[in-house]
């Protein structure tokens, strides 16, 4: 877990997201509450249970008091659904969608760098000239064509094939 201090007020709880060293996090904006509301009534002052009890990434780190000294913290449950309070079976439903998307996404972005690292070859280019024309630094291009696809968005590699006069077309389904 990463969590900061926002405004000097407002501490943002995010699940990291990739190994260490490698700045990937998701802000957890909003849960539903489903254990423990008495205790989250008590934290954020209020009285009765409402939508915004949990609502905002401020005032979910307030009910579930998550404080910047919680950074570190490990999520290293078998499912972080089922730690988040979620049945088992449906813990397992998001978990195996969660998997098949992230999986999805990895295969679409090495499809991609396997275009660009084909045109840098094709055009017998050196990575320091590649990166010239793609407007990136030389690392990235090696990045690239080692296929370090978690150091890349999709709107990224899309952009770069842009650049060299490749536009993406996006099927969909079989």
């Amino acid at each position: 877990a990463y969590v900061y201090l926002c405004y000097g007020i407002h501490h943002l709880f995010n699940v990291v997201t990739h190994s260490r060293d490698i700045p990937h996090a998701i802000l957890v904006r909003s849960v539903e509450p489903v254990k423990g509301i008495e205790d989250m009534l008590i934290r954020t002052g209020k009285e009765h249970l409402d939508r915004t009890l949990t609502k905002g990434p401020g005032n979910l780190s307030k009910a579930l008091g998550i404080y910047t000294s919680d950074t570190g913290m490990l999520l290293t449950g078998k499912n972080i659904f089922l730690d988040l309070g979620f049945s088992p079976e449906e813990a397992k439903r998001l978990q195996q969608a969660s998997r098949r998307q992230i999986d999805d996404t990895r295969r679409l972005k090495e499809q991609l760098m396997d275009e660009l690292a084909g045109w840098i070859k094709q055009h017998g280019l050196k990575q320091s000239d590649a990166a010239g024309i793609l407007m990136v630094s030389r690392p990235r291009v090696s990045d690239v064509v080692n296929k370090k696809s978690a150091k890349f968005t999709i709107d990224t590699l899309v952009e770069l094939l842009s650049r060299v006069g490749k536009p993406v077309a996006l099927t969909v389904g079989r």
